[in-house]
């Protein structure tokens, strides 16, 4: 009577023993992809964080060229007004 109970501890602790490696290798993979992510976004970060640097650049070109078109319209127009 006993070594049936014991046996069926077993195969119960031998069942429950399956199920937890089956979800930790579950989890593992879970955590593998995430990781993947994880590391495509901090990618994307970077590649985000050089365009905004170039976009600014860029703007600042653009509003210095401005400034100069400006500067030189003003003095065409004093140009043409004398």
């Amino acid at each position: 009577k006993e070594i049936n109970r014991h046996e069926h501890d077993l195969r119960t602790l031998k069942m429950e023993n399956q199920r937890l490696q089956t979800e930790n290798e579950k989890l593992h993979l879970q955590l593998q992809d995430f990781t993947e992510k994880i590391d495509q976004l901090e990618d994307f970060k970077l590649k985000l964080k050089h365009d905004l640097k170039e976009s600014k650049a860029q703007e600042q070109r653009l509003i210095d060229a401005n400034t100069e078109l400006e500067e030189d319209n003003v003095a065409l127009q004093q140009q043409v007004q004398r």
